[in-house]
């Protein structure tokens, strides 16, 4: 999802998001940092510098929310979140933030209950997340349903 490079006092550090934050902490403190990762400014500051590379689509999308006031903890966490909610891939995520005609998003749509999160940056994707993960629970609740409805409707018909 996201390269990271960490910078301080000459001592460098790459590592990938997500990543576990007890992991993180321990690979920061190897170079000099022992501050709490939702210390340390994800665009970096004057002693610590930050550099972050998408490595596909979804990192892309967290390197366009970060903004000013975000930490390299909060820039983690929702990493971890984009990943857990989508097991199978970041296509049908992507396509419910920015949807296009005849995307993904069009058949998943009315499994949405919650709509678009009203807030921005790093916040709103976490949000976004979970209404991703609410509608797919909900689609997947209909499914059950549905096979349920016509496994009874076969059982009926013997």
């Amino acid at each position: 999802m996201l390269d990271v490079f960490v910078e301080r006092e000459g001592n460098c550090l790459h590592t990938q998001f997500p990543i576990r934050m007890d992991e993180l902490a321990v690979q920061l403190a190897s170079i000099g940092i022992g501050q709490s990762v939702s210390k340390i400014p994800a665009l970096g500051n004057e002693e610590v510098k930050v550099t972050m590379e998408a490595l596909d689509e979804a990192g892309q999308v967290i390197l366009e929310r970060i903004k000013d006031g975000d930490s390299l903890g909060a820039v983690n966490h929702v990493s971890i979140a984009v990943n857990r909610s989508c097991p199978y891939g970041y296509r049908e995520f992507l396509d419910m933030l920015a949807p296009k005609p005849g995307g993904e998003y069009e058949f998943y749509r009315k499994f949405d209950c919650t709509g678009p999160s009203s807030k921005t940056g790093i916040a709103g994707l976490l949000e976004e997340t979970v209404r991703y993960a609410a509608m797919m629970s909900e689609y997947d609740r209909v499914c059950r349903e549905e096979e349920q409805m016509q496994e009874g409707e076969e059982d009926w018909e013997q």
